[in-house]
């Protein structure tokens, strides 16, 4: 019963996400192909996404052609490389989201 009520709670909960974390609209293509906020994008080979319980799940139960609201962060190559699934709650705290000028400036693009 201890262990249910913690899972529960849990679930409730609204994740810690990194500072450098952004907001996005997933698309999973084929995977490690996907579309962010309308545009080509690729996971990283490493990359690791969380459902909204904050469990790995694979980019190939994604690849439903539904768009997901997610958090990300890229790894130093400008692949995606952690992607959280979003709840409601989550969806409704403020995030900024990246911009083609915001990812040049800092790929050098």
């Amino acid at each position: 019963m201890l262990l249910y009520a913690a899972t529960a709670a849990q679930a409730d909960a609204v994740r810690n996400f990194p500072p450098a974390a952004l907001r996005g609209q997933l698309e999973v293509v084929t995977p490690p192909a996907v579309q962010l906020d309308g545009k080509a994008d690729q996971l990283s080979m490493g990359a690791r996404i969380r459902d909204t319980r904050n469990l790995l799940v694979t980019s190939a139960t994604l690849a439903d052609g539904q768009v997901h609201l997610v958090n990300y962060t890229r790894d130093p190559q400008g692949q995606l490389n952690e992607v959280w699934l979003l709840t409601d709650e989550e969806a409704a705290l403020p995030r900024a989201s990246a911009s083609p000028s915001w990812y040049q400036r800092w790929f050098g693009l």
